[in-house]
């Protein structure tokens, strides 16, 4: 199951032919808000230079997902015991060789692309940059407000009312006023700066 953030509204999608509620009540790593901790993790993996530059802010991040925290210490063990330069393609091929294979194909793969294009291994560094950091300063700044959206996810996954998608698409709203209201304050700062 993905999930595409447009203009204030959310599209749900999912494979089909599958029990998709069945599925998103018992699992709850079926969450909205895991799909940005795996763009976290995908550009982690494309842009190891990255988890060198900010090792101690990647190292504070919790997924509150276990094997997605598994996988971030499995990151950042790898990039400090490498010497020199390690890219993404070795790094990719040494997780999975250490037992991480399933979910490093299913984060480097078009749904989580789909919503992190800058996750993707062929981007600018400059933009894999930008976007890592949002999402990181945005895992440190609103861990409530993370918390919060997983529990809305599972209610609404276990029961599907008017008023249950109202609290979820109202959570939905506050993130994307948070990363919006992020932007512009950046952008204002930037602005200031200006001569």
């Amino acid at each position: 199951m993905w999930f595409l953030w447009n203009d204030g509204s959310i599209l749900l999608y999912s494979q089909p032919d599958t029990p998709k509620l069945r599925n998103i009540a018992a699992n709850p790593r079926v969450a909205l808000h895991r799909r940005q901790a795996e763009a976290v993790l995908a550009v982690a993996i494309n842009f190891p230079d990255l988890v060198h530059e900010f090792a101690e802010e990647f190292a504070a991040l919790d997924f509150r997902t276990l094997d997605l925290d598994k996988l971030r210490e499995a990151i950042l063990k790898t990039a400090a015991s490498s010497e020199g330069h390690l890219d993404g393609e070795k790094l990719r091929l040494h997780l999975c060789e250490t037992g991480f294979q399933r979910i490093v194909d299913s984060l480097l793969s078009s749904p989580v692309y789909v919503h992190a294009g800058f996750a993707r291994p062929n981007t600018d560094i400059a933009k894999a940059r930008g976007g890592w950091l949002e999402l990181m300063q945005w895992f440190r700044e609103n861990p409530g407000l993370q918390a919060q959206l997983a529990e809305e996810e599972r209610d609404f996954a276990e029961n599907m009312t008017d008023e249950s998608w109202a609290r979820m698409q109202a959570l939905l709203t506050d993130f994307q006023k948070t990363l919006t209201g992020q932007r512009e304050e950046e952008n204002g700062a930037a602005g200031e700066a200006l001569p």
